[in-house]
């Protein structure tokens, strides 16, 4: 599988994979092959267990010892492993995994304590949690706690997920995967969701994410589709190439 992805940094960043999936348990063979950019918003899609959560947690190493992979990964065209490329990119996860009783913005300092590097000023860190506040649509709740279901009132299901997207870009990411963003909220609640990835991605940020059945108007947001069916790439274009594809 070949895929590449750029950071629009000063310094252009390629991603690169070639590999070959091959679950042990289950004696699937996946082999899938695209491309992405940076600026440009992909998203993969398939009915499911087509293996769109596996194709992601392969390109990010988060697969189990039951698969085996073959091929190669590099960033500029040198090999990388997970460390590497851990520090190179930003990995959203399906689930939200917060501290119910802090408020939005004591999520993010503590984040920013943790995550960014050491040298950086206490200062610095506040400013850029301010700046990353302000960039996901936060500030109405930075000081709303973040809740905890049946238990404590909250943020709701849209700003929880932002609030997911702020803890990972803290560090400005050149790549940024994401693993059904959208998964369990309304209608309006996702279309937000989706326009601050698009938001992310205008700012020069090469972003995967999964989905499964979006609606026709968040479906026209993607730059690139890649429909997965059968551990086969199905069609990989735009939407509006993918409208056309499946007329005909």
């Amino acid at each position: 599988m070949w895929v590449r992805f750029a950071n629009g940094a000063s310094v252009n960043k390629n991603f690169e994979a070639k590999v070959i999936i091959v679950d042990k348990q289950q004696g699937e063979n996946e082999r899938v092959s695209g491309i992405a950019y940076p600026g440009e918003l992909l998203v993969i899609m398939g009915s499911s267990g087509a293996g769109k959560t596996t194709l992601l947690n392969v390109l990010t190493f988060r697969y189990h010892s039951e698969m085996n992979v073959s091929g190669r990964i590099a960033v500029n065209g040198k090999k990388v492993n997970s460390n590497v490329l851990a520090s190179q990119m930003a990995y959203v996860q399906q689930d939200d995994l917060f501290i119910g009783t802090l408020t939005v913005k004591e999520h993010l300092l503590f984040q920013a304590l943790v995550r960014m590097d050491k040298e950086i000023p206490y200062q610095q860190r506040i400013r850029r949690v301010n700046e990353v506040i302000s960039e996901l649509a936060l500030t109405k709740s930075r000081n709303t706690v973040i809740g905890i279901a049946g238990r404590l009132k909250g943020i709701s299901g849209g700003e929880m997920k932002r609030l997911s997207f702020a803890s990972e870009v803290l560090t400005d990411p050149p790549l940024m995967f994401c693993d059904e963003p959208t998964s369990g909220l309304d209608s309006f609640m996702a279309h937000q969701v989706i326009s601050v990835l698009k938001k992310l991605a205008a700012r020069g940020k090469t972003i995967i994410t999964t989905l499964h059945q979006p609606s026709s108007e968040i479906f026209s947001m993607f730059d690139k589709i890649l429909l997965i069916a059968e551990g086969r790439v199905a069609f990989m274009g735009t939407s509006d190439e993918a409208c056309n594809f499946f007329r005909s």
